[in-house]
């Protein structure tokens, strides 16, 4: 037997072939057994049948009332085109072909009409050969559904005081003093929030500090996150970390980020010189314990245990301060 006609194929996709369920057709079993054989007609029905899913699915969408009446018409055209076939494989292709040409220009023949998003339903495949759907150059992928992802990991320092809301799809944390080490790789999205300042998290680690009620860092580790404060946008990149803008402290601010950047870049002994000029009270906790973490990476252990050691004098209820007695004891040993 020849491949099938598009009527043939039309009728193959329309599912159970009449209300009992019999096949008394001779053209019916004929056409069943020709699919059973042909893979390039399986991947037809399995096209027709994901564009019956696609037009079952998709929104409506209002029309002109001009632009209905010419849709119609074309519709119309195309069906008193096609003679009375004598079976009923054709006899269903005729509307089915109509359902097909109506789908079409539903979906990409329509100025106002939109197609569904790439993700829709599983269509049905036989033999389940995945087959790709395209529709006048549109394509479609057929893709399963996924469990939504789970909360972002939220790792609280020691004096960490925050309190956490869901709303909707994404965690709401409100940090008041503190810090929070937050990894929201393969995970749904989290904010961090206090007075003004608000950082978004997407598939990204980083570990925000706050002080007195405002948050004064964001260190991003991986990935990259938004910060917003007072209207201000940021994009805080890996390896970077964000300070607020502070009145009367801007040298300070460009002191840590010199340190900081050198301490990236390996040069410790200029980090140590950046991070001890950043003295004031907006930076000099976190420069701090940074020229200690530097002088520790140069090698000089003797000068880092005391700078871990001063660190923890001054600021013992510093969110680092756990990093700076974990330090002492590696060092002690």
């Amino acid at each position: 037997m020849k491949c099938l006609t598009p009527a043939q194929l039309a009728i193959a996709a329309s599912g159970p072939r009449d209300e009992a369920g019999h096949d008394d057709d001779h053209d019916d079993v004929a056409a069943e057994l020709h699919l059973a054989d042909c893979v390039a007609c399986r991947a037809a029905v399995a096209e027709q049948r994901a564009i019956r899913e696609l037009v079952r699915r998709a929104p409506a969408a209002p029309l002109p009332r001009a632009r209905r009446e010419a849709i119609a018409a074309e519709v119309m055209a195309r069906s008193d085109a096609v003679a009375a076939p004598p079976s009923r494989f054709a006899r269903a292709g005729v509307a089915s072909s109509v359902l097909v040409a109506a789908a079409a220009l539903a979906i990409v023949g329509l100025g106002p009409v939109r197609a569904p998003a790439p993700t829709v339903a599983r269509a049905e495949l036989i033999a389940s050969e995945a087959v790709p759907l395209v529709v006048r150059g549109v394509a479609f992928e057929v893709a399963p559904d996924r469990p939504p992802a789970p909360p972002a990991l939220v790792r609280p320092g020691r004096v960490a005081d925050f309190t956490k809301v869901t709303i909707e799809d994404r965690d709401v944390l409100e940090l008041r003093n503190g810090s929070l080490t937050v990894d929201a790789r393969n995970a749904r999205e989290i904010e961090i929030t206090m007075r003004g300042t608000t950082v978004h998290v997407e598939q990204a680690k980083i570990c925000v500090v706050a002080r007195g009620g405002v948050i004064s860092t964001v260190t991003v580790f991986a990935g990259s996150a938004e910060v917003s404060n007072h209207g201000k946008l940021t994009v805080v990149e890996a390896g970077m970390v964000w300070v607020p803008d502070a009145v009367g402290a801007p040298i300070a601010m460009r002191e840590f980020e010199v340190g900081w950047n050198a301490l990236r870049g390996g040069d410790h002994r200029a980090a140590v010189e950046a991070f001890d000029r950043a003295r004031d009270p907006v930076v000099a906790e976190d420069a701090a314990y940074w020229a200690a973490v530097a002088v520790e990476r140069a090698g000089d252990r003797p000068e880092a245990a005391r700078r871990f050691g001063g660190f923890l004098d001054l600021f013992p209820g510093s969110p680092h301060a756990d990093a700076a007695r974990v330090a002492l004891e590696r060092l002690a040993r």
